[in-house]
């Protein structure tokens, strides 16, 4: 059972649901526009926040912008590579 039908059958009225992450094209074949998204993220001043936290905010946008991670995520997500014209 996904997410919209657990909120439609406790009686609850889904009124949107967001696709997070980047604008690919088959997020805007859903919806055309896109809406900013403002995120707080909690972590504890403890050894493993801390850690979480370089892992999430330092090491994770320094391997999303290496050409091998994007290679990797695209075959996997996409089964394909990413031409210089998509």
């Amino acid at each position: 059972m996904g997410a919209g039908s657990d909120c439609t059958s406790s009686g609850w009225a889904l009124v949107s649901y967001e696709f997070l992450g980047a604008r690919e094209e088959w997020r805007m074949e859903w919806a055309p526009e896109t809406r900013r998204l403002h995120r707080l993220v909690l972590i504890r001043n403890t050894l493993r926040g801390r850690l979480l936290h370089q892992i999430k905010f330092r090491l994770l946008p320094r391997l999303q912008r290496e050409w091998l991670y994007v290679l990797l995520r695209d075959l996997v997500l996409h089964g394909r590579r990413r031409t210089a014209h998509q």
